[in-house]
């Protein structure tokens, strides 16, 4: 099993270091060859639920389980390529990465998501703690609050949020009025 190692110096980007390391490298190839096989069973009509094999989600969790931060950064940029291959175990991480908010595991996971530029419709309601969250969290980098604000306004324009509803992310934003959002 991976393990995390010791860190000397505190990872300041968690994308850029995911992408750089070995193990970074090896779950984004994992992640590509679940997808590979997903589709080419799609394409000969082999109709799997959940798409990917259970040996591939044990080895996720398993490096989930021991901590490795590539891990959690990986799970937030491949999200809805692995919701695509397990739909309950994307959301069974999801509301599972929240009790981690306290700590660099959801902020790598968070920055994770956030770098792939793109709302997801149907991870944005489960998504919804987690920005709820982000817009009192300091992030280490500027962009991930500008990233973070840009996917509450798509959900405004997209319908999931009310300017009416207090309860709104969207209204959350108007009211703080904070420049830098």
């Amino acid at each position: 099993m991976l393990q995390e190692t010791e860190e000397v110096e505190e990872i300041s980007d968690y994308v850029s270091h995911t992408l750089n390391t070995t193990c970074g490298k090896l779950i984004t190839a994992l992640v590509y060859l679940a997808l590979r096989i997903a589709r080419v069973n799609k394409k000969e009509g082999i109709k799997n639920d959940p798409r990917w094999t259970e040996e591939f989600k044990k080895k996720f969790d398993e490096l989930l389980g021991g901590k490795v931060i590539d891990a959690y950064t990986s799970l937030g940029r491949f999200l809805p390529s692995l919701s695509y291959l397990d739909k309950e175990w994307v959301k069974g991480k999801i509301e599972q990465t929240i009790s981690e908010k306290e700590n660099k595991y959801w902020q790598a996971f968070m920055e994770g998501y956030l770098s792939i530029g793109r709302v997801d419709d149907d991870l944005y309601s489960l998504m919804r703690p987690h920005y709820e969250y982000g817009l009192s969290y300091e992030f280490k980098q500027r962009h991930d609050r500008e990233y973070l604000v840009q996917h509450i306004c798509v959900g405004y324009l997209r319908g999931r949020e009310k300017l009416d509803d207090p309860e709104s992310l969207f209204r959350k934003i108007i009211d703080a009025w904070r420049p830098e959002q």
